[in-house]
């Protein structure tokens, strides 16, 4: 009984987004039965739409991607019978959410407290680059707020200029913490009938991925942060060893180097036997991590010497069944073809009208009973009947009006 009932089946979501952290915030609604309705410029659409596509006339992957389980509709905000049009919907959902430039949603006279009158228990969230604050009316995009947050100059060697990650981070985890705030104040009104205004930074959100580098790095030894700023140390993790990418007979052809990283004497003492080194079990110079840490080359060169002839899988599943935490650095083809996470269904195939048969990413959260079902990122108006007539009553003739008059 209860696994025909998914977790936000109630919920209606009117989007108004563009690129990664509001779209990867809505899609974890969407994904959990939330109705998410994406509100899109006639013609075009959201931006990435287009953006990326190398293929005319046919969506982004990178949209695609972004887009599962939603519905599309079209409407001009910038005529004032669309922005009419928004309201009237405003007061029948549950969360209008956005994602567009600062100030973009109050131009427009959407903004929190325009909407709050017409409907005081709706949500209204937002995603912005910088935040409120002195940076606030900057535009901004992940890779930037990822500078902003010290992710660069965390990453990469120390005799080089800091690194792009080579994941957004703050785009992604903007969504994760914008759905775990709209969540949580949708939870608030149950209890006070009351909506409220939500607003997530991607640098804010970046900021926090930092977190441990951060504490580790300079926080033990400089806990006001007012000295030296921290190192960049490559693979390593200071005061972990061995830890860090160790070369097998794959790296040189496929990037598939196997990733080690030893907690505890329990760990090294497994290791060492894996590798046929079992003779220095209890030897003082690795008595713990951080004799090891004091000594990683040679602990280093002792790991490497054993993987450097060894197929990456093989060897990660020999030190991952005894119980030493590794894994294969896989290239994206791999990634995507990976039986482990195909068997999850974290790796799904799915048929675009356009695009054709395609592989995306599932659904990361798993309620046991809260089914998910995948479905296809929308066409630009897909859903223009289904939503205009199911939630504000309107008829054919209406739409079509509507439309020769460039509103949707």
């Amino acid at each position: 009984m209860c696994g025909e009932v998914r977790a936000l089946d109630d919920i209606i979501v009117l989007s108004c987004e563009q690129f990664g952290g509001g779209t990867t915030c809505t899609e974890l609604l969407a994904f959990l039965g939330a109705e998410v309705i994406m509100v899109e410029p006639p013609g075009t659409g959201q931006p990435r739409r287009q953006i990326g596509s190398t293929q005319p006339g046919a969506d982004s992957f990178h949209h695609i991607y972004l887009n599962l389980n939603k519905k599309s509709i079209t409407l001009n905000l910038k005529h004032p019978d669309g922005v009419k049009i928004f309201k009237e919907m405003a007061k029948v959902v549950d969360i209008v959410h956005d994602n567009l430039g600062p100030g973009a949603m109050d131009r427009l006279g959407l903004g929190y407290d325009e909407l709050k009158k017409i409907n005081p228990r709706l949500i209204v969230g937002t995603v912005k680059g910088f935040g409120d604050g002195p940076y606030g009316d900057y535009l901004c995009h992940a890779p930037l707020a990822d500078a902003l947050s010290g992710a660069y100059t965390l990453t990469g060697w120390p005799d080089k200029p800091p690194n792009q990650p080579g994941a957004y981070m703050g785009e992604t985890n903007t969504g994760m913490h914008g759905f775990v705030a709209l969540l949580a104040a949708l939870h608030q009104r149950d209890i006070t009938g009351e909506g409220q205004f939500v607003e997530v930074s991607i640098a804010d959100s970046s900021l926090f991925c930092n977190r441990g580098a951060l504490a580790m790095r300079q926080a033990e030894k400089d806990p006001l942060f007012e000295g030296e700023p921290a190192k960049r140390w490559g693979n390593a993790m200071p005061g972990v060893a061995p830890h860090g990418l160790y070369k097998t007979v794959d790296s040189s052809q496929t990037d598939n180097y196997l990733a080690i990283h030893v907690e505890n004497q329990a760990q090294w003492a497994a290791l060492l036997k894996v590798i046929g080194r079992a003779e220095l079990i209890g030897d003082e110079r690795f008595k713990d991590s951080a004799s090891r840490w004091q000594r990683r080359d040679v602990v280093d060169k002792l790991v490497e010497g054993w993987t450097s002839d060894k197929n990456a899988y093989d060897a990660f599943h020999a030190l991952a069944q005894a119980g030493v935490p590794a894994g294969v650095t896989q290239n994206s083809t791999q990634v995507m073809n990976d039986p482990h996470l195909m068997a999850r269904e974290s790796v799904i195939e799915l048929e675009h009208p356009v695009r054709g048969k395609f592989k995306t990413l599932g659904c990361a959260p798993r309620l046991a009973d809260s089914p998910v079902e995948i479905k296809c990122a929308p066409l630009l108006g897909q859903h223009n009947e289904e939503i205009y007539t199911r939630l504000l009553g309107y008829q054919k003739d209406d739409l079509t009006k509507l439309a020769e008059e460039g509103i949707i």
